[in-house]
């Protein structure tokens, strides 16, 4: 029998893109359906083929209390939405990332006595999945540690990684984006639309290293290339910007250093990748991106460097030390192939199977 199974999440890739990837490395064993919100999986579910719901919902961690009270009403209301939804397509499962755009739809499969798989891709859980982990029936942890929040229904599976993520071609990102074999590569990320900060940084840091004939920097800049003026004279480096780098897996196998947010989607595809990172974390996202740095740094794959201190000085300063230093690079990628789990959108899948199967019998 082809189970059947909805994923439920939204706003931004790290509660989309996981998902995805499940349904990726079920290869055809289940038959899904995705449930969000308004934020990005309108844009990036329908061209992936799983057909698309949307029920009311809206954050309350960190809004106003006016703000929050309409939310509250809002997730209310998706949740009796997404109980007729899910009266109708009568899931064998429900897999979740939480947060605000999945905790309506994973409710109410709660409500009504569907399984749910919950996926938390970040070290330290946010609200939602905190409060969805007492009635799921088991919970996927992006970090070893991360376990120890939700006891027995906890499994270490990693955090799911599209296969598009994973290292691809190198010489095919070399031909791409015009990188030579015989430089050092710096991939530099700032998430689909950019960090201005970071962007303005990072520029201002290519001026510092422009004596460096043997490096050459990938810049994706995100569609809005925020904080990004004129361009600028590189000198000997070699400095190429993009809009947005696909497919991102050959851009990572050309790689020998990446420079990023602290995503939960960014921080799993480096550690899936083996490469050594220079995280800069997200102030807001409610301090997600620094506890995800936190635990690369401190496993010996990442440096990190708060906004607060981040200088186009400092960023060169420690680019030059790394880059000047390979026994230590080579140990940072070494900790991070230890610390990743490129296989984890398959583990994760083999999680609901084993959940669906134990509720239906099968």
């Amino acid at each position: 029998m082809t189970l059947r199974v909805v994923l439920a999440g939204g706003g931004t890739g790290g509660h989309v893109y996981p998902l995805l990837a499940v349904a990726e490395a079920a290869a055809g064993e289940a038959a899904f359906q995705f449930v969000g919100g308004d934020g990005l999986e309108r844009e990036v579910v329908p061209p992936s083929g799983i057909p698309f719901h949307r029920v009311p919902s809206g954050g309350v961690v960190g809004k106003g209390p006016l703000v929050a009270a309409r939310n509250l009403a809002r997730i209310a209301s998706g949740v009796l939405r997404a109980r007729r939804l899910l009266r109708t397509l009568r899931p064998n499962a429900v897999v979740s990332t939480a947060g605000y755009a999945g905790y309506p739809t994973a409710r109410a499969a709660a409500d009504l006595g569907v399984p749910v798989v919950l996926v938390e891709p970040n070290r330290v859980p946010g609200a939602a999945s905190r409060l969805l982990a007492a009635r799921a029936r088991r919970v996927c942890v992006a970090f070893a540690a991360t376990a120890a929040a939700f006891g027995e229904r906890a499994v270490w599976t990693g955090a799911p990684v599209r296969r598009a993520a994973l290292p691809g071609e190198a010489a095919r990102a070399r031909a791409c984006y015009g990188l030579a074999p015989d430089r050092t590569t710096v991939l530099v990320l700032g998430g689909s639309q950019g960090s201005e900060v970071l962007n303005r940084v990072v520029q201002e840091a290519v001026t510092l290293l422009s004596h460096r004939h043997d490096l050459q920097i990938l810049h994706a800049t995100g569609r809005a290339r925020a904080g990004l003026g004129r361009e600028i004279p590189s000198g000997e480096v070699r400095y190429r910007t993009v809009d947005y780098v696909d497919p991102i897996g050959d851009a990572y196998a050309a790689s020998h250093l990446v420079v990023a947010r602290a995503g939960a989607v960014t921080c799993a595809e480096l550690l899936a990748a083996g490469l050594p990172s220079v995280l800069v974390p997200l102030r807001l996202a409610s301090g997600h991106q620094l506890h995800n740095a936190r635990a690369l740094e401190e496993a010996g794959a990442a440096v990190v460097l708060q906004e607060k201190t981040l200088s186009a000085t400092r960023l060169a300063q420690l680019l030059e030390e790394l880059l000047e230093d390979r026994p230590r690079l080579e140990r940072m990628a070494r900790a991070a192939r230890a610390l990743g789990r490129p296989e984890g959108a398959r583990a994760v899948w083999e999680q609901v199977v084993l959940t669906a199967r134990e509720v239906g019998g099968g």
